[in-house]
């Protein structure tokens, strides 16, 4: 036995040792451990770049077979992590997002400014990705969770296409298997609302291989088709739009190559800015206001301490992996910086080489040169860091309050922290002679970045699905419960969505339905008075029976001051008259189920999460319905620019009776002054 071959059992040892250990299912990861170790064999494997693959010792079998192995390990890993999934249930905005996509299908996201969530975003690349899952597979989870792992493993095929134009095959599998193993990459795999991330982030990448692929062969065509695969990525996320300011630092090629073929992006930027403009307006072509939380400079202090919250590294020892890599990064500048080469030398070549330009520089005429060209250096790679952090961190500036909370907002972050672990360790590979020891050098510092991501990952991957299999119970029961005579009570912020879905999707809902509320809510609990009741208790994960407690509308809110007249000229047409406030917003309620479908007039299409379907009116103002064959009634809500808020009583109006001007007329007041009534005008 040789002894790399004493070495390769030693690492496979200790591989198994860690994972038995540390990892509820130690026999894939000691597997991808052989695995790693196997393709660590290949000479091809350890190639700098793609430019160097093809050479008499590495023939073209050798390097199919390389490049094969070296992206299907991170693929491998990420199935075997991952595929649970798709047992998986909606979660969070999902149905919401669904109901949006209801209404307006897969395409008008990109170009109608109305169709457009509340919350000011312009993604329409969600709207189209989801949207047509939504028309080919209807409310089938699986089916979408299928597309969405299928997305993220076009990240991994796209990021090895891109790491290999500047990282060995080795490094840039090791790169992509230390991604999936980061919690934000786990968190935005178990969420199918934060798809256009990682679809966004595929295109992004992909762009980056078309334009370094421009460079190449100098084609402007090859950059145009990079350009719109950089569109459709901005398209997904805004975050994806600062990649134009970084594409031209990704090359070494002349700097006027580089410019010619970065016009298309540069044109497409432009284009990107004017569609958001003319989606959201001026006002939110840069701000997104849909951060509750205020910006402070305290959270912005706070930005790398979050960072390592959300990687799981809580221990003190998981310091030193990522001091390693610190240094792993320092050495690799040095490199670009005191000893500039095109091909990869080892230790002992390198240390001559500085021995020889140390003796040399006192008895150079050109000293002064000589510094000055080294500050040049020094000088390009400062620019370059500060666009590179510009580029990454101003797109997170918005979101900065929210950052702790949403772990997938790290995704990018995730990824370049796996890029520099894998530029530390291809910096060793150019310092270590002997095969057998830097074999033993990479693998073992690959392992050990590996291992300070899988100790949080687990206990991650346990609450996750624990998460959403709470939301999944109580959903399921939203979704197909057949009791038309029992109010369900679960506090799910886009269970009026479900309920909505449900009856557009499901036959049997339009004749027996299912009536929902959040808990203590008021208008809600008025609608459904006296009726017995089903509550979800989270913690216990059971429905308990109760009965619902007796409500009127007029007593929820502020008992303030409101007036209201209705008038309803059979068969179509009411007319309203709201006071005594002149300020604030006013909203009516209906038992006609037509309120998705008002557009016309002063009416509004009301968002997917407003609970007890009220929407927004004026003042004063009329609509037309659809023929009204029986009693309506109606609810009338007033909101002040304060925020307190007041409700009149249900009032019922009876097309069937009318009084002497064909009109049926009723008024409601909590006032001291009654409101004069619309007949009262007529001679």
């Amino acid at each position: 036995m040789t002894k790399l071959h004493r070495i390769t059992f030693l690492l496979g040892g200790w591989w198994l040792l860690t994972f038995y250990l540390f990892n509820p299912s130690p026999s894939l990861l000691v597997a991808v451990g052989i695995l790693y170790l196997i393709l660590g064999q290949m000479p091809a494997a350890w190639q700098d770049s793609v430019e160097n693959f093809h050479s008499p010792s590495n023939p073209p079998v050798s390097i199919i077979t390389t490049h094969l192995l070296a992206i299907s390990l991170p693929i491998f890993l990420f199935w075997s992590l991952y595929l649970p999934v798709l047992d998986q249930w909606w979660s969070y905005d999902d149905p919401c997002l669904l109901e949006y996509l209801h209404h307006i299908g897969p395409f008008q996201g990109f170009y109608h400014p109305a169709n457009k969530l509340a919350t000011d975003f312009y993604t329409p690349l969600q709207s189209l990705s989801l949207g047509l899952d939504y028309q080919w597979f209807g409310a089938n989870p699986r089916a979408f969770y299928w597309h969405h792992l299928l997305a993220f493993m076009a990240v991994l095929i796209a990021g090895y296409s891109v790491f290999i134009q500047f990282l060995s095959p080795l490094i840039a599998s090791m790169v992509l298997s230390l991604f999936v193993m980061t919690i934000p990459a786990a968190e935005a795999i178990h969420y199918l609302m934060v798809r256009h991330y990682i679809e966004g982030l595929a295109l992004a990448l992909l762009s980056i291989w078309w334009y370094l692929q421009a460079i190449k062969r100098q084609k402007l065509w090859w950059a145009i088709f990079g350009s719109l695969l950089y569109l459709f990525a901005a398209l997904a996320k805004e975050i994806y739009v600062p990649l134009v300011v970084l594409l031209p630092i990704l090359s070494r090629s002349p700097l006027t190559i580089r410019l010619r073929l970065l016009i298309p992006f540069v044109i497409v930027a432009l284009i990107y800015s004017l569609l958001r403009l003319y989606i959201l307006g001026w006002e939110n072509l840069i701000h997104q206001p849909y951060t509750r939380e205020v910006l402070t400079w305290t959270k912005i202090a706070q930005l790398p301490s979050t960072f390592f919250n959300t990687m799981g590294w809580h221990e003190f020892w998981q310091l030193f992996p990522l001091l390693g890599v610190a240094i792993g990064l320092g050495v690799k500048f040095w490199q670009s910086l005191i000893l500039p080469t095109t091909a990869p030398t080892r230790f002992a070549t390198r240390f001559d080489n500085f021995k020889k330009v140390v003796k040399s520089i006192p008895h150079q005429p050109d000293g002064h040169a000589e510094e000055e060209s080294k500050k040049s250096q020094w000088r390009k790679v400062g620019i370059t860091t500060i666009i590179w952090l510009s580029a990454i961190l101003m797109p997170l500036v918005p979101i900065i309050p929210r950052l702790s909370s949403f772990h997938y907002f790290w995704l990018l972050l995730a990824l370049l922290f796996s890029l520099a672990g894998g530029l530390a360790l291809q910096a060793m590979t150019n310092y270590l002679v002997t095969p057998v020891w830097r074999q033993f050098a990479i693998m073992g510092g690959f392992f050990t970045l590996f291992w300070l991501n899988l100790i949080p990952l687990p206990t991650e991957q346990a609450r996750l699905q624990q998460l959403l299999q709470k939301q999944a119970e109580p959903g399921s029961l939203l979704w197909s419960a057949q009791l038309p005579n029992h109010t369900l009570i679960y506090d799910y912020y886009c269970a009026a969505s479900l309920v909505y879905l449900r009856e557009q999707l499901l036959p049997l809902s339009s004749t027996t339905g299912v009536n929902w509320c959040l808990e203590n809510d008021c208008i809600c609990q008025a609608l459904y008075t006296g009726q017995p009741g089903l509550i979800y208790n989270n913690q216990a994960r059971v429905w308990y029976n109760f009965q619902m407690p007796a409500r009127h509308f007029a007593d929820c809110g502020n008992p303030s001051e409101l007036t209201v007249q209705l008038t309803l000229k059979p068969p179509t047409t009411l007319s309203w008259k709201l006071g005594p406030y002149q300020s604030g917003e006013y909203y009516i309620m209906t038992t006609l189920d037509t309120a998705p479908n008002f557009t016309a007039g002063n009416w509004k299409v009301r968002r997917p999460w407003d609970v007890g379907r009220f929407i927004q009116i004026s003042p004063n103002g009329s609509h037309t319905f659809p023929q009204i064959l029986k009693p309506i009634i109606i609810v009338i809500r007033y909101v002040s620019p304060e925020g307190w808020e007041t409700y009149s009583e249900a009032i019922t109006l009876d097309p069937n009776n009318t009084n002497e001007y064909g009109l049926v007329e009723q008024f409601w007041s909590r006032s001291e002054t009654p409101p004069k009534r619309m007949t009262d005008t007529i001679p």
